[in-house]
């Protein structure tokens, strides 16, 4: 019987050992995708605030150009209200900046 106990044991002794090895592999394998699954969320994170922080100074270039055109045309607006217009010819009300599409354009007859 001393014999049977001990192949038991070396039984469970090696199956115990080889659960060891299996479960380190399978913890190390784990911890490697994650290791490169955390570099990959930084680096997603990283080109997001990149990309935030560029869209916020193109608004910023963006409201200066506009303020700066919409003082230029005041400027414009203040030098016409002088009379600075009337050396042009009639208001742009008065006159058509375009011709009408019936008179520029061939009309097609049904054939």
């Amino acid at each position: 019987m001393g014999s049977r106990s001990e192949s038991r044991r070396r039984l469970l002794t090696g199956t115990v050992f080889v659960a060891i090895i299996v479960a380190a592999v399978v913890l190390a394998v784990v911890t490697y995708r994650a290791a490169f699954q955390l570099e990959s969320l930084r680096a997603q994170a990283l080109f997001q605030a990149t990309l935030g922080l560029a869209d916020e100074k193109v608004d910023r270039v963006d409201r200066a150009i506009v303020e700066s055109d919409d003082a230029i045309l005041a400027l414009g607006e203040g030098a016409r209200r002088r009379g600075a217009a009337s050396l042009r010819g009639p208001s742009p009300a008065r006159r058509r900046p375009w011709p009408t599409c019936s008179s520029s354009t061939p009309r097609r007859r049904a054939t």
